[in-house]
């Protein structure tokens, strides 16, 4: 049970950058109701705040006419009330939105209900007076009638036809109710957009998290500090290419021109992750320093001063800029992110030095390495675990989230994978980590050390890969 808190609790923190708490909760009337009476206002209620964009709000009426809202209220921007004039009736109605969430990203839907009741009509009189003078012509004398005469009806009878007339194009053109419903809530760029975040979160995760453990725990020759300077220096500019791929999607995406994006918020956090992996690829060094074998941080301030730009690039996207207080969810957000980066990043590299010093038939120095980097995995255990619990206290509107919703149940997945991880963290912490005290040079525990290693640093990876998804699901 404790294994399952912690693990939860972890990702619910972990998960904090997703936007997914805006979307659809409930409408008046609902999906699929029947109604008795026309309707003349509806109810439309999202689980976030949101801003009509587009076409806003629009209704599909019985009659198969476009019917915008001739009046949207709100008094918390999650509530909406539409009232429509005449109000709608006779069949089937079909009502779509387009909204926008505080992070910028664009949600759309519809649903349909049934109005039982007749459109209200003033129907002209379609029958003579009984008594009617037609004026003759000369010499033509035609009598008074004294009996009625009924005219055909021209109007059309009422119907509940879905086929609505549009101006989507030259000539016009049809589209049935089906259509009307059937809602892209895809956007251009969107693929774009979601590679560059994958690539950039990936890459920062490992960069960060390589700075920390370069700087923590690991020991080794100036030959290997220089390789492993080199990749996370590569890693960087990975990181720069990723954030600009998702600059570019976000752009097509969205109504800012390229030069502008940037003072949007989600375009803001992009260009600072830009920004932060080129200082971290062009101002990493490897740099001497007076205890041998260990890396000097002090030879590096320009990509420390990336790195930390990075982190703050996360206090402008998700949920930082849409749920509870934003300075301190900022601050909990940047603990929270550079604690799963140092479990994450450290993770990886430590499994790279273990196999390259396999592979070149030198000692693995596996039990310094274990001992040293558990301090800093429990240091960031902690730091991820009392984060996580404060955003998901801000985060979290109910428990049913977390199966009712895609976002939930994503979010489930990554739980899960972060349970499996933690698993193999333990093992080594508790009994690999006295093993290898016992006997160092043991070559079975060093293979399984590897081993576990690699399996922790796919499931993480994983892990990251599951995040940059949650940002892109809605809930």
């Amino acid at each position: 049970m404790l294994f399952l808190t912690i693990a939860l609790t972890m990702l619910l923190g972990f998960a904090g950058r997703a936007h997914a708490h805006t979307g659809f909760e409930s409408s008046d009337p609902e999906d699929g109701a029947t109604v008795g009476t026309a309707v003349a206002m509806i109810t439309i209620v999202f689980t976030g705040p949101a801003t009509p964009v587009g076409e806003g709000f629009v209704a599909l009426d019985a009659d198969g006419q476009l019917q915008p809202a001739d009046g949207v209220a709100t008094d918390d921007d999650m509530t909406f009330r539409l009232t429509f004039d005449p109000p709608l009736a006779g069949g089937a109605i079909g009502i779509r939105w387009e909204v926008e969430a505080p992070d910028a990203h664009p949600i759309q839907g519809a649903f349909s209900f049934t109005v039982t009741a007749p459109v209200a009509t003033t129907t002209p009189p379609t029958t003579l007076p009984a008594s009617t003078t037609l004026v003759p012509d000369a010499g033509t004398t035609i009598a008074e009638s004294s009996t009625p005469s009924t005219a055909p009806s021209t109007r059309p009878s009422t119907t509940t036809s879905v086929v609505a007339t549009t101006n989507s194009g030259e000539g016009g053109g049809t589209t049935s109710l089906e259509e009307f419903l059937d809602v892209d809530d895809s956007r251009p760029g969107e693929t774009t957009q979601l590679v560059g975040r994958i690539v950039s979160l990936l890459a920062a995760m490992v960069a960060l998290g390589g700075i920390v453990f370069l700087a923590s725990a690991f020991r080794g020759s100036g030959a290997e500090i220089g390789e492993l300077v080199l990749l996370l220096r590569i890693l960087g500019g990975i990181l720069a290419v990723g954030a600009a791929v998702e600059y570019v999607g976000w752009v097509q995406g969205s109504d800012e021109s390229f030069g502008s994006a940037w003072t949007s918020s989600p375009g803001a956090a992009m260009a600072l992750r830009l920004i932060g992996g080129i200082l971290v690829a062009a101002g990493l060094r490897a740099g001497a320093s007076p205890r041998a074998g260990r890396w000097n941080a002090r030879s590096s301030p320009v990509a420390l001063g990336g790195a930390a730009i990075v982190l703050a690039s996360f206090w402008f996207d998700g949920h930082t800029v849409s749920k509870g207080v934003r300075v301190l969810h900022a601050l909990v957000n940047t603990i929270h992110v550079a604690a799963g980066a140092a479990w994450m990043g450290g993770t990886v590299l430590f499994a790279l030095v273990v196999w390259r010093r396999s592979r070149r038939h030198e000692p693995s120095r596996g039990a310094e390495l274990v001992v040293r980097f558990s301090h800093v995995a429990t240091v960031s255990l902690i730091a991820v675990l009392v984060a996580g619990v404060l955003m998901a206290i801000t985060v979290l509107d109910s428990v049913g989230e977390l199966t009712s919703t895609e976002w939930g149940q994503i979010l489930l997945l990554k739980a899960a994978s972060v349970g499996l991880a933690i698993c193999f963290g333990a093992y080594n912490h508790f009994r690999l980590e006295p093993a290898l005290d016992a006997t160092p040079d043991d070559p079975a525990l060093a293979l399984q050390l590897r081993s576990i290693l690699t399996a922790e640093a796919i499931v993480l990876t994983f892990v990251v890969i599951v995040t940059a998804w949650l940002v892109a699901a809605a809930s």
